[in-house]
């Protein structure tokens, strides 16, 4: 009976010896992969521009803060910077068809005479002041650029900047300047907005609006002209009227503006992104972010916004804007896409320079909105 029993427990014995090596030859090869995970294509490298190490080495600046930002073209793979490493912050990019693509910063414009052209500076404010505010472009009456003490610059699209004269009662900041085919117009830094038909240079028309804050853009439309401000005013002016109304308020500055050709309107700040399909109407569009919008642009079939911590949203055939890739540090103020998708962004950034005053000590602390 003994002997029975051991021949038993050495059995047992064998047969959990075999299960074990068994085991561990299962162990030491790979896990398999569901074909759900296996099939799934490589992620897409986020839509971003990059945040770059300003200033450069070479640039040495005594300590404390300051603004710098840049020209970033994304060719549908990756992101390039188009300016250089002393760039000050970008606050308009328009084009204005066979006159080029412009791009306007702090001190200077810049522009590209054709889609693959080079970038020059084609006007730099002496010393870096008056500081340029904004830009505009039409393919028939030429470019423009306007900034403080009553700055209007004016260009054929030939590489040279005239300044234009306007009244006396808005040498302020002129924090914005769009128009149409029919007039020109003027934001400026306490609520008024001027304008001017193209057949009569100086013969500008200057009215008062509800505000008295920065206005910091216009778009015209079959409906009227629309025109935002710091304090979150969209202001309204019926077609072929002067008198301005608030046609909708928000929550912090208004900063991005947007029409399309059927004559929707968007509007953007810290409450996301709104839109108008007619007079008087606005409801809320779902965003990927709780950060502030600050740019909008469109080609009228691709819609793009930007904001805070450089997020960059792409409006869906649902009207959802998603997120492109994830925030960091740096704002896009200001964006433009072409008609074949090319799309430009403006940012900029706030950096501070520690005791030594060298590039290395920069550290990208905050960003601010340009005025």
């Amino acid at each position: 009976m003994s002997l029975v029993l051991l021949l038993v427990v050495v059995g047992v014995v064998f047969v959990a010896g075999l299960a074990a090596l068994a085991w561990r030859a299962r162990a030491a090869q790979p896990a398999p992969v569901p074909p759900s995970i296996a099939t799934e294509p490589a992620a897409v490298p986020p839509v971003v521009p990059p945040v770059p190490a300003y200033p450069s080495p070479a640039y040495r600046l005594a300590p404390g803060l300051y603004m710098f930002g840049q020209l970033w073209r994304f060719d549908g793979r990756a992101w390039q910077a188009v300016l250089g490493d002393d760039c000050e912050p970008v606050v308009a990019i328009f084009d204005a068809g066979p006159l080029g693509t412009c791009a306007v910063t702090w001190d200077s414009v810049y522009r590209r005479a054709s889609r693959n052209g080079p970038w020059t500076r084609e006007y730099e404010s002496p010393g870096g002041r008056p500081r340029l505010s904004s830009g505009w472009g039409h393919p028939s009456h030429g470019l423009f650029a306007a900034g403080g003490r009553g700055t209007l610059l004016w260009s054929r699209g030939d590489g040279a900047w005239d300044r234009e004269s306007v009244p006396e009662s808005i040498r302020t900041v002129l924090s914005a300047v769009w128009g149409d085919d029919a007039r020109l117009y003027l934001g400026t830094a306490d609520g008024q907005i001027a304008s001017r038909s193209w057949s009569s240079p100086g013969a500008w028309e200057v009215h008062s609006t509800p505000t008295s804050d920065f206005i910091f853009g216009g778009v015209c439309t079959a409906r009227g002209v629309h025109a935002i401000s710091q304090s979150g005013d969209v202001l309204f002016a019926p077609g072929g009227e002067a008198r301005w109304v608030v046609e909708r308020k928000l929550e912090g500055a208004a900063k991005g503006l947007l029409a399309d050709a059927s004559g929707r309107v968007w509007v953007s700040g810290r409450e996301g992104i709104l839109r108008s399909d007619r007079p008087g109407h606005w409801v809320r569009e779902e965003t990927a972010t709780n950060d502030e919008v600050c740019a909008l642009g469109s080609n009228g079939s691709a819609f793009w916004a930007g904001g805070g911590r450089s997020v960059l949203m792409r409006r869906d055939a649902g009207g959802r804007w998603i997120a492109s890739a994830p925030g960091r540090s740096g704002t896009i103020q200001c964006l433009w896409v072409s008609p074949d998708g090319e799309l430009l962004a403006g940012t900029d950034f706030m950096v501070e320079v520690g005791a030594a005053g060298a590039g290395k000590d920069v550290e990208v602390v905050a960003s601010i909105r340009t005025t």
